[in-house]
């Protein structure tokens, strides 16, 4: 009877053995470099880093992700970086200089929540002008008879990098006649007629003090 009751616990002890090896092998989650990508469940590796790189493909490129037209809803690819600290971006872009980080179809939405804070460089404030002045000239002396007088100079331009908003003229004698107003990045050339005797002109302009748009 005792050598019966022996055996019986030597019986249970190896079963349940055996049935505790499946149950640590299923507890391990992590992965080697060098394991099969499996689809369908989470594939998690520590401290190591997986390339595809490929030579010769077309623009159809060297991974593609694909859903079926009808099925699911949200994102194709979803990129979730939860690490804490600085420097935790989502997705590093490095191509050739002059060329595309990212190309999309012309028809396609607007991105949401996308925080574009600046232009080629520059902030909203670059973009107002955050104070209008005015220039203008004294008066000019024509020659009279018919003649052209140009009106334009130092004292028609606004300070460097500035640039010239709009311009205007005035002719003191009611028969001269203003025939055009050239612009230029930062100043105006205004063009009179001085016709009869020499007559005096003047010139205004408006310059915007934020420039770094134009530049």
């Amino acid at each position: 009877m005792n050598r019966f009751l022996r055996n019986r616990r030597t019986v249970i002890a190896l079963a349940l053995g055996f049935t505790a090896v499946p149950t640590v092998a299923l507890a391990a989650t992590g992965a080697s470099p060098g394991d099969p990508f499996k689809l369908g469940q989470d594939n998690h590796i520590e401290k190591a880093t997986t390339t595809l790189s490929g030579v010769g493909q077309t623009s159809s490129g060297v991974l593609q992700l694909r859903r079926d037209q009808g099925s699911g809803i949200g994102a194709v690819l979803k990129v979730v970086n939860e690490g804490p600290g600085v420097a935790r971006r989502g997705i590093d872009i490095n191509v050739p200089p002059g060329q595309p980080p990212i190309s999309v179809n012309p028809d396609a939405g607007k991105a949401s929540g996308l925080n574009a804070d600046k232009l080629d460089g520059k902030s909203e404030e670059d973009f107002i002008p955050s104070r209008l002045y005015g220039v203008g000239t004294g008066l000019v002396n024509g020659p009279g008879g018919g003649k052209t007088v140009l009106v334009s100079g130092v004292n028609l331009s606004c300070d460097d990098g500035d640039v010239a908003l709009s311009a205007g003229g005035n002719a003191v004698d009611p028969e001269d006649a203003l025939n055009g107003i050239v612009p230029f990045r930062s100043s105006y050339q205004i063009e009179f007629t001085d016709n009869g005797g020499a007559s005096r002109f003047s010139a205004n302009m408006i310059c915007a003090d934020v420039a770094k748009p134009f530049r």
